[in-house]
């Protein structure tokens, strides 16, 4: 079917969907990716995840062993100070640098600081 505009200069001018096109665009999709997987090896794919949790269950325990909970917590506590703590003292390195008009690595030997802090 090929629509026919009114207007005579537009006769030319409408294009018409071949048949080929047509009948491509009523198939259904398919996707142009084929899957690879087979159950072997998904079974393959399941066995060594169910390894690696096992293998991270026993490093845990033997961590366990070696340090109590409280511990770790109280460990845990202290890194977050720490690490607050320098975030506060490279803010302030930040604002003293741009007050002076340089960069913040020119004052850490000023400060006795080591690039690597």
């Amino acid at each position: 079917w090929c629509p026919v505009s009114d207007t005579p200069h537009l006769r030319t001018a409408t294009s018409c969907t071949t048949p080929q096109r047509s009948q491509r665009l009523k198939k259904p999709f398919s996707t142009p990716r084929r899957t690879t997987a087979t159950p072997r090896r998904e079974a393959d794919s399941l066995l060594s995840v169910s390894k690696e949790i096992a293998d991270l269950k026993l490093k845990i325990d033997s961590l366990t062993e070696i340090y109590s909970f409280e511990e770790l917590e109280e460990h845990i506590d202290k890194l977050h100070t720490y690490n607050d703590l320098k975030d506060i003292a490279q803010t302030i390195l930040g604002m003293l640098a741009s007050q002076q008009g340089v960069a913040t690595r020119e004052l850490y030997p000023q400060y006795g600081l080591q690039l690597s802090d």
